[in-house]
């Protein structure tokens, strides 16, 4: 046997020919040791001024053989040498592994004296083999790492450095206890390493995984374990996404990890691949938030803590009575009469990690962590004064998440003094919004940002649901919904649209929604849990529109500064909508009163939420009778989920499926991925709060400046509210989050929101809009019933003909081709202006040339009435007639919207004609004038409006419009309804 020559890509400088065989150890010869070992010297003299890297690696294969003489003779066998490099590939430091073949056979004594004599672990031997350059000495130790690996800041490197440099960022970075089964996964074609033991956590340089996706394969047993979520912990602090391969569905023996695993499949006639392994089942890593300082919290170590324990027994009681935090629960410890210890079981194990209390000292409670029977870890903060009772409700919490608590009552108290009096020197600050503080963001289980000295925590009275928790991988969740979704507008809207809830507070801007409008299996559906996907499992993150406004006030306090995704309008009661939208937007629950008379404090919120339903805003409140708002309309803007291609949700499709077949597609993907993006999205955030606004800035200008071009102030406030969701995607994109290209979704959501703006109109204010038609509609219905003819009809005997007229409200005057209605002044204001401000309404009707005014431009005019009496009267002319709310809505959005074209954008080929007034025919009800700022197609509608046009009218329209008489003939008999 020869000793192996180092290729530049192996870390691993194995002594011997045979390759890689688990477990198991390598024969050696003891003559043959020999004369590797003068062989290698020989090299060494030969070369001893040189300390490149080839003759480091040379000399380290040397070295490792000299050091190991003592214990070889104890009958330790040389296995490998692993070489830790900086990111060129130059070492760093050697970690030498010799291993004991027979030890295991041994009888136990002589296993502790070959152990203590060897100074090994157990079988294992294992040391550092370090060069110093300055005195050009081999040591067998760790180098200083600050010297010999600057990158690091004094951290020593990751084991194959090279390879994760080198490979794509989107794959995943798998991490083993143990180099040489890192080395058997990179053999398989895997980015592997291993960051060493739970201990070595902290001072390995773990910055290269910043922002990567990594898989963890803990060893099975309960040190791995904890060593897994200690490392999870860490590669979190830096930005990564962390899952663990599900051991437990690998029916693992104790201790078993990948080669065990291997061994099980060939056993088996298996052959196991890259792809065997990335097909394993993977679950989340539930951690505590913290930094590095953060994480001396979780181990909780004094130095005091006994062999065995988790942490220093709590003396409570006297005569050394005491709880115990052993591995398989806590226990109190109490003599007896006969002065002999008793141990009474409590509950499994619950660690109080720190006391929690808010910046001003109130709220105080302990923060717990403990794992379920599956090893799931869970934390909760818990408030003291749930102890100030039996505890009832803090065993419910614990119990519901995993905790097995004693049904004795005496273990029920016990376990009230152990939470209450467990002490500790660490706090932690406590909130209890979620979403930003400063330059941290809040989540249930995790703080995003600089801790600046202590842990943040969120505090309530229940353990949050897991709803924001990933699962997959964010280069999955790319590939199989991202990227698909950024070639139709409404998904790349949908998906913005989670990310832009973060934006509201760093931008000062209030909180809003978006409502996809559509037909049942249009899509919209699908929309909300793509975008809910960004967070969590769809099907968790979406909640129902089917809730009382209590309730939603609630669901929108824990949604504060994110995203709340609200499925089927149509189930909200339609006496509620309308003020709960003005709730959601605007941010702030009811104001309530406690027992003792004070106020409580208000809920309060930023959100940023998407709805969809069949049925719009407008429509479900008039189910009840009510009518909706401008403010109500703008905060919750309508976008139609049709694209406009009879697909749907979808743009053209690149594919042969059918449309709802996609769906079910991409819906079924987000059930296997998600929560990735929203930590990744969070983590870019929190990096560089201040640049991140800044640049969301720059891109709300620009969306502003290329669609919102419209001065209508409601128009503005929508279109902003779009730019900002706009901004989200593309910083997330910038971010690396999405893998769409740059500007897509500022093109995508100019698209919605010109598909918004088509249906609101652009020219005249909505609420004078909707006022106009409601003035309009009151004379439709009333115009004879509770108007009174003020010339009645002659009879034959030369009487006025009797009318009855219930519940007048004024009168009307017949002229030869006008009718106007005199409207008494509290008529006006408790029937016309009902639910309105009648000053505005007076307004907006002047405004609209709909009065006739008094002397002096008053309001009201004195009208002479039948019985002689002359009042003040509101008196309305005619142009209410003339006037259209959706051909005036159609107008306005004629006039232009500053944005680029797309599908979503006004019909081509109506080109606008010069502006003139035409008196185009007469009727019963007086002259009807035209604004000919419109395409014949325009002209064509307004004219089948009106029913009695004579032909002469029509000889006047078919002239202006510069068609035949016969093409408007067959357009009013076809339709008469406005159609742009």
């Amino acid at each position: 046997m020869g000793v192996k020559t180092m290729k530049d890509t192996d870390n691993t400088i194995d002594l011997w020919d045979e390759p890689f065989c688990g477990t198991g150890a390598l024969p050696v010869n003891q003559t043959e040791f020999s004369e590797q070992y003068e062989a290698g010297q020989q090299n060494v003299r030969a070369r001893a001024n040189h300390a490149d890297s080839t003759l480091l690696q040379d000399q380290a294969k040397a070295y490792a053989l000299k050091y190991a003489s003592s214990v070889i003779k104890l009958g330790y066998v040389f296995k490998y040498l692993f070489c830790y490099t900086d990111v060129n590939g130059k070492p760093v430091y050697f970690k030498a592994r010799y291993e004991h073949a027979n030890f295991d056979n041994l009888p136990a004594d002589e296993q502790e004296q070959i152990a203590s004599k060897a100074r090994a672990n157990r079988h294992k031997w294992i040391r550092a083999l370090s060069f110093n350059c300055h005195t050009r000495q081999w040591r067998l130790k760790e180098p200083d790492y600050t010297a010999a690996y600057p990158a690091g800041n004094g951290k020593k490197p990751l084991y194959r450095l090279v390879d994760m440099v080198q490979a794509d960022t989107a794959q995943s970075v798998y991490i083993f206890e143990g180099e040489q089964k890192a080395d058997y996964a990179a053999s398989l074609g895997l980015v592997a390493t291993t960051c060493g033991s739970s201990g070595s956590i902290t001072t390995t340089h773990l910055e290269p995984l910043a922002g990567r996706s990594v898989v963890i394969w803990p060893d099975n047993d309960e040190a791995g374990i904890k060593a897994r979520d200690e490392i999870a912990a860490a590669l979190q602090a830096v930005g990564c996404s962390v899952l663990s391969i599900d051991i437990d569905a690998l029916g693992l023996p104790e201790k078993g990890d990948i080669v065990d695993w291997v061994q099980q499949r060939t056993n088996n006639s298996q052959t196991t691949t890259k792809a065997d392994i990335e097909a394993l089942s993977l679950i989340k890593c539930q951690v505590i938030s913290g930094s590095a300082d953060s994480r001396k919290i979780l181990s909780n170590t004094s130095g005091n803590i006994p062999k065995g324990h988790l942490c220093e027994p709590l003396y409570s009681g006297g005569n050394d009575a005491r709880f115990e935090i052993l591995p398989h629960g806590i226990f109190y410890i109490a003599k007896d009469q006969h002065d002999n210890e008793r141990a009474h079981f409590i509950c499994s194990p619950v660690l109080v990690i720190a006391k929690t209390r808010d910046t001003h000292g109130n709220a105080w409670g302990r923060l717990l962590q403990w794992h379920d029977d599956e090893r799931r870890l869970h934390q909760w903060a818990m408030p003291m004064q749930l102890l100030q009772g039996d505890g009832s409700e803090v065993r419910r919490e614990l119990a519901d998440q995993g905790v097995t608590i004693s049904p004795e009552r005496k273990s029920r108290d016990l376990l009230t003094t152990y939470l209450n009096g467990y002490p500790s020197d660490t706090f932690a600050l406590c909130v209890d919004r979620l979403g930003w503080h400063g330059l941290r963001y809040v989540m249930p289980q995790h703080t995003y940002g600089e801790q600046q000295g202590q842990l943040t925590v969120f505090q309530q009275n229940s353990v949050m649901a897991a709803s924001f928790y990933p699962l997959g991988s964010l280069a999955d969740w790319q590939q199989q919904i991202s990227q698909p979704c950024g070639n139709h507008s409404r998904l790349v809207f949908a998906l913005a649209c989670a990310f832009a809830g973060q934006l509201l507070e760093p931008l000062n801007e209030q909180g809003g929604g978006f409502h996809i409008r559509g037909d049942s299996s249009s899509g919209k559906s699908t929309a909300l849990k793509l975008a809910g996907s960004v967070w969590g499992d769809p099907e968790q993150v979406i909640r129902q529109w089917r809730a009382t406004s209590n309730a939603l006030e609630g669901i929108a306090a824990l949604h504060n500064d994110n995203f709340l995704g609200l499925d089927e309008i149509g189930q909200c009661n339609a006496k509620d909508i309308g003020d709960t939208v003005y709730m959601l937007s605007n941010g702030q629950g009811k104001a309530r009163m406690q027992r003792t008379g004070i106020t409580r404090p208000v809920s309060q919120w930023r959100v940023m939420f998407l709805s969809n339903g069949e049925e719009s805003l407008a429509a479900i409140m008039q189910q009840t009778g009510k009518r909706t708002n401008a403010g109500q309309e703008i905060r919750l803007a309508d976008i139609p989920a049709d694209a406009g291609h009879g697909l749907g949700i979808f743009d053209p499709l690149s594919t042969d499926q059918p449309p709802a077949a996609y769906a079910e597609q991409l819906k079924q993907a987000s059930a296997s991925n998600h929560g990735t993006a929203g930590i990744a999205w969070l983590e870019y955030l929190t990096s560089n709060k201040a640049a991140v606004t800044e640049q969301a800035q720059v891109y709300i200008q620009q969306f502003m400046q290329d669609y919102a071009s419209s001065k209508n102030g409601q128009v503005q406030r929508v279109a902003r509210r779009f730019a900002i969701v706009a901004a989200a995607g593309e910083l997330a994109t910038l971010a690396g989050i999405t893998a769409w290209q740059q500007g897509r979704a500022i093109e995508a959501i100019g698209q919605c929101f010109n598909a918004w703006l088509n249906g609101f109109g652009d020219g005249a204010n909505l609420e004078s809009r909707n006022i106009l038609a409601e003035v309009k509609a009151f004379f439709e219905a009333h115009g004879s019933s509770r108007f009174e003819n003020m010339q009645p009809p002659v009879m034959n005997d030369g009487s006025d003909m009797l009318q009855r007229i219930i519940n007048r409200v004024g009168y009307y005057r017949q002229d030869d081709n006008s009718r106007a209605y005199l409207v008494y002044p509290e008529q006006f204001k408790s029937e016309i202006c009902k639910g309105r401000d009648d000053k505005q309404v007076i307004k907006i009707l002047k405004a609209a040339g709909w009065l006739i005014l008094g002397d002096g431009g008053r309001n009201q005019k004195k009208e002479t009435l039948p019985d002689g009496s002359r009042p003040r009267m509101y008196v309305f002319n005619n142009r209410m007639w003339e006037w259209d709310n959706e051909a005036s809505a159609e107008l306005s959005k004629s006039s232009g919207t500053g944005g680029t074209s797309g599908t979503d954008q006004q019909p081509q080929g109506l080109q606008p004609v010069p502006v003139q007034k035409a008196v185009v025919g007469q009727s019963g009800t007086g002259e009807i004038s035209l604004v000919m700022s419109q395409s014949v197609p325009a002209v064509k509608t307004a004219v089948g409006q009106h029913k009695s046009l004579d032909n002469k009218g029509l000889s006047q329209v078919s002239q202006l419009s510069h068609c035949n008489n016969d093409e408007l003939n067959s357009q009013i008999k076809n339709s008469r309804r406005a159609v742009l």
